[in-house]
């Protein structure tokens, strides 16, 4: 037999093989890259499937340096600031409710006493008649009238 019948017989296959077969080192780098592939196909499908990366990735990359030491500061600051606001508030509207109470208090005071001087007036009125006053000294503190010549007129 010879060499070139031997070709001749398995041509077909040998170039069919020859066409086919790949160096083993092309074939390791096309199927790193398949593998790698769709891992970072899968990857980023999970990603997208969770919602709070959803938002993420629609976001500007700065939005997410969002919580910087400088930011974290500001954003520190406002809400100190913001707390001690309302401590003022609630301070300052106590302090109106004690000073409303306090007017109150006072007003309710000062009724009495108008009506304490009322009476008081009336029964000054009514003490400061001469009649009754008259009647009042006889009785109580036993006076009399006086005669006409115990008066004596001072010009």
């Amino acid at each position: 037999m010879s060499l070139f019948s031997f070709l001749n017989k398995n041509s077909s296959t040998l170039s069919g093989s020859i066409s086919i077969i790949e160096p083993k080192w092309k074939q390791k780098i096309q199927a790193g890259s398949k593998q790698r592939n769709k891992v970072k196909n899968r990857n980023r499908l999970e990603q997208f499937q969770r919602p709070e990366n959803q938002l993420l990735a629609r976001l500007p990359d700065e939005t997410l340096s969002f919580l910087s030491a400088r930011n974290f500061l500001v954003i520190a600051m406002v809400a100190v600031i913001f707390f001690l606001g309302l401590l003022v508030f609630i301070r300052v509207s106590h302090s109106q409710n004690e000073l409303g109470m306090e007017i109150s208090r006072l007003t309710n005071y000062q009724v009495q006493l108008r009506e304490e001087n009322r009476r008081l007036k009336i029964e000054l009125a009514r003490q400061a008649s001469l009649d009754d006053l008259e009647i009042v000294a006889r009785r109580d503190l036993g006076l009399i009238s006086p005669s006409q010549g115990q008066i004596i007129v001072i010009d």
